[in-house]
Order: structure tokens, then sequence, then C-alpha cells
């Protein structure tokens, strides 16, 4: 028998519990503004870098990488203290020093948010990763500073993005670049995406997947062609379990964690799970068929090996747990700062007596 104190207490939970849903959505838009504002200044400081490259690429270069490794902090200090993502990492290493491949599915839109977090927390993430971006975020800021950084942007048409990851994808170490990062699904998986796959899987009489979609073959082979003749030697294939009962998970009902979610302040860690294997090139076969029956072979491996993880909630092995460094992160954060005030002085001192000027000339 229900008692009127429980009920009473239940009621007093379940508004806890609404109040702090609002609230959450409340703070994660206002820090999604924040990470919007604060890319789109990295894209403004970038145009005003143009001037640099077309005088010196290579100090050009430098600069860029450090705008990226400053201007992505505030995002990563929101995944480490506001939603306290724990990254739990199981299989190989990622080698030091070498060009490299990274692919992974895609189950969200906070996947590469999770891999940036990833790969900053081993020292990689210094804004010399190559990513291959679908077209929609060119809307957002995010989008912008993404272009500026010379990302590769597709959703144009099956000829126009070959072309465009085969031109992305040349002189890779010369632009500054030592990864990388594409996802062969070409899209989030969703149930209207996974249906879609399945149809066209099924009209083509090639394997049928639960929990990952069709790789396209494509941009695979092209992306594997270009890093080989560059010297690059591996592959690092990235499975990412995302858990099903997140905190964040729960308030905005996106299952697996998705953007918002990972902007959300979460009471407890949260744990996304990453499982890595190296995959030396030479495997993969020297033909484009040879490439598309391995990577048909390895996402059902993939496939697999999510159906474990949801049946378990982790992946088999040895797991190493990854969090970023504070102090790293915060001088970082500091630099970003010092050079934004710097910008805003120089603009202040100098910009407006210039524009000045000009618009007197104009009137002359």
């Amino acid at each position: 028998m229900v008692t009127t104190s429980s009920r009473s207490q239940t009621r007093q939970t379940s508004k806890a519990t609404d109040y702090l849903s609002r609230a959450n959505v409340a703070w994660s838009f206002v820090l999604w503004i924040v990470l919007q504002v604060n890319q789109a200044l990295q894209a403004a400081v970038q145009v005003l870098l143009l001037p640099v490259k077309a005088v010196s690429p290579a100090t050009a270069i430098l600069f860029r990488n450090h705008l990226l490794r400053f201007g992505w902090t505030p995002a990563f200090l929101s995944l480490r203290y506001s939603s306290r993502i724990r990254i739990v990492v199981t299989g190989d290493s990622v080698p030091e020093g070498e060009l490299l491949g990274f692919m992974a599915n895609h189950q969200s839109y906070a996947d590469s948010f999770v891999i940036s977090y990833f790969l900053r927390c081993i020292g990689r993430a210094n804004g010399g990763m190559l990513w291959i971006i679908w077209k929609s975020f060119i809307l957002f800021p995010l989008g912008w500073a993404s272009k500026m950084s010379e990302h590769v942007f597709v959703g144009y048409g099956k000829e126009k993005d070959l072309q465009a990851t085969a031109e992305g994808c040349q002189g890779l170490l010369k632009r500054g670049f030592h990864s990388v990062v594409f996802f062969p699904e070409g899209a989030v998986k969703r149930p209207s995406t996974q249906l879609k796959a399945q149809e066209y899987a099924l009209a083509q009489g090639l394997p049928h997947y639960q929990h990952v979609l069709c790789p396209k073959t494509g941009a695979f082979a092209l992306i594997t062609h270009a890093l080989r003749l560059q010297g690059c030697k591996e592959y690092v294939d990235i499975t990412i379990g995302f858990p099903d009962a997140s905190f964040t998970g729960r308030i905005f009902n996106n299952l697996p964690l998705d953007i918002w979610g990972i902007m959300a302040r979460a009471p407890e860690p949260q744990d996304v799970h990453l499982h890595l294997q190296r995959i030396p090139l030479s495997e993969l076969g020297e033909t484009e068929a040879e490439q598309t029956r391995w990577l048909f072979q390895h996402f059902a491996t993939k496939d697999k090996l999510l159906h474990e993880f949801r049946q378990t909630g982790r992946f088999a092995g040895v797991s190493e747990v990854f969090v970023p460094r504070t102090r790293a992160m915060l001088l970082d954060a500091a630099a970003w700062l010092s050079l934004l005030a710097s910008l805003y002085t120089f603009l202040s001192l100098f910009w407006t007596p210039l524009w000045r000027l000009h618009s007197s000339v104009l009137l002359l």
C-alpha cells in the first residue's frame, strides 16, 4: 500500500527531476552559444592570418595549428567539467609521430567531439587533424572555422565529394596535417539512415548490419590511396560505444549520447567507450575491389563488437581511462584569451582610425 508520505516524496522527486532537466536544457543552450561564438572568433582570426599565409605558408600553418588547439580548449573543458566525460579505451595504442588515418563508426553528432577529446588526451589534438565533414556544418561557426582550417566538406554529390576528398588528402605533411579522420558510413546512424542503408545493401547483395551503416567504399579507397602515397603505414580504427543510460541521455531522450547531451551538466562521470584497432594498410589489398571486400568484412566485425557492447556495456579486454590534463588545458585557455585580448586591443587602436581615414577619403 502506498502511503501519503511516499506519494509526496515521489512528487517532490519528480519536480526536482523536471527542474533539473529544464535547468540543464538552458545550461546546454547557453554553453552551445558560447562555444559557437568561440568558433566564430577562431574563424575571424584565421581570416586575419590570410596575408601571413600568402607571405609565409609555414608560419601560417604554425599559427593555424595553435589556433585550433587553443580554440577547441573551451569545448574540452566543457566535456571535462560539465558533462564529465571519461574515455574508456580498450584494444591497441595509438602510435606517436606518424602520419595516420583514423576511421570510426558514426552513431552520434557527438562522435567528432569525443574523438577530438580522446586525441587531446594523448597529445594528438594539436591542430594537425584533417577532418572529412558534412556540408551542413558550414552553416555554423564550427563549419566556418573548419573551412578556414582547410578541412574537406562533402555532401555535394558523389563525383564532387570524391574529387574534394582526393584533393583535400594531397600533400598532408606539407600542409601541416599528421592525421586524416573520417567516418566510412558517411552519415550518422539514425532509423531513417539505417533503413536507407539496409535497403541499399539488400538491393546490392551486401552484408546486413544491425549496429552500423553500410560503409561507402569510394571515399575509403581514395583516402587509402592518398595515405599510401605519402608514406602512411596504418589506420587506427575506432569503435565508439555510448552508454544507454547516461544522465544527459535520460534528460534529452537521446540514445546514444548526442551533441546536446555532451553540453549538459552531469552529477556523475559519464564513460564513453572506445575500442582501438591498428590496421596495417598492407592488409587491405592493392585494388579497389580488394579494399571494398575488406571494408565490408571489417564493418561486420565492428557490428558484432557493438552487439556485444550493447549486451555488456563495455568492450572486452583491458581498459584504460583517459581524461585531459587540467593544467595543460588551462594554459591553452589562458593563451587563447590572451590572443583574443591582444586582437581586440589591436583593432581598437588601429582599425577604427584606419576606417575613419578610409571613409574620409571616400567623402572627398
